[in-house]
């Protein structure tokens, strides 16, 4: 058979607004799920080669339709029968899988891909996917889940048969948070100047930072009785304006790579700065 599969977004056509969300989704939507087939089909064996390339678009919802190219350079073994065995236990894991927040939950999710897979003569031995790749083109799918609205649902499927991505799957850390297991953090107190706020709610705010001499970097409020005043228009702030903040920045090293991340998290925030105190006051944390 064709080693074939499709993606579709069912979109709210009566959603006014942001009609590029869809597109932007369905880009991170083909990463990562074509991300992790290869990643679960190498775990067999890393010589396998694995391309992809988009067959047709449809009409209608919108609807990718992937082909991919699976080769084994080293027994010329057939993995046809392989490939369906992970892309279905792939499509059914995805539908019923929660929150991913830890390495245990990649490994549970691992399992349970490959547990659809049957004996096969070629591959007896046991698979090992690369976990941090797996948790690497998660994180893709949470994005791109992240693009859409509510009302909207994206599907993984073959020959017409969708099943939906799980309502319920999120994938809230980075790859690197999930697989650190040395995180410092350094509290401080700092003066922040608002580049983006979070009006989706999402956690994504950035800022300036008067102690890192306007350096611009995302941040975390888990202030949440600020958050919630914020929300319910006890007060607002302008572009310019700027908060006083207790912030948490952690260290991350990742086990695996060794590479260094940083997470910032706002636990209070104290003041709202307007503008034209902005300059005076962060004279005091420069």
């Amino acid at each position: 058979m064709s080693l074939q599969y499709s993606i579709r977004i069912q979109f709210d056509q009566t959603l006014q607004g942001e009609p590029e969300r869809v597109f932007e989704a369905m880009a991170l939507f083909v990463k990562g799920f074509d991300g992790l087939q290869s990643v679960f089909i190498k775990g067999f064996d890393d010589n396998i080669e694995f391309n992809s390339r988009l067959y047709k678009t449809r009409e209608g919802s919108c609807i990718a339709d992937i082909c991919h190219t699976v080769l084994e350079k080293t027994r010329n073994a057939s993995l046809n029968k392989l490939w369906d065995n992970i892309f279905f236990g792939l499509e059914d894991t995805i539908a019923t899988v929660d929150k991913v927040d830890s390495e245990n939950d990649i490994k549970v999710f691992k399992n349970k891909v490959y547990s659809n897979v049957s004996a096969n003569e070629a591959y007896l031995c046991d698979p090992k996917a690369d976990e941090y790749e797996i948790a690497k083109n998660l994180k893709l799918v949470d994005e791109g889940m992240r693009k859409l609205a509510s009302t909207d649902q994206v599907e993984i499927g073959v020959k017409n048969t969708f099943r939906a991505v799980s309502k319920n799957f999120s994938f809230p850390r980075t790859p690197d948070e999930l697989f650190s297991k040395e995180a410092t953090p350094f509290p401080s107190r700092d003066l922040l100047t608002i580049k983006n706020a979070d009006y989706s709610c999402e956690g994504k705010w950035r800022f300036n930072s008067a102690k890192l001499k306007g350096k611009n970097f995302p941040a975390s409020i888990s202030d949440n009785v600020w958050l919630n005043r914020w929300k319910n228009h006890e007060f607002q702030f302008w572009p310019g304006d700027a908060l006083l903040v207790n912030i948490v920045t952690e260290r991350i090293v990742n086990s695996r790579n060794k590479n260094v991340s940083y997470r910032n998290d706002i636990t209070k925030v104290l003041e709202i700065i307007p503008q034209q105190q902005v300059s005076q006051v962060s004279l005091d944390y420069e």
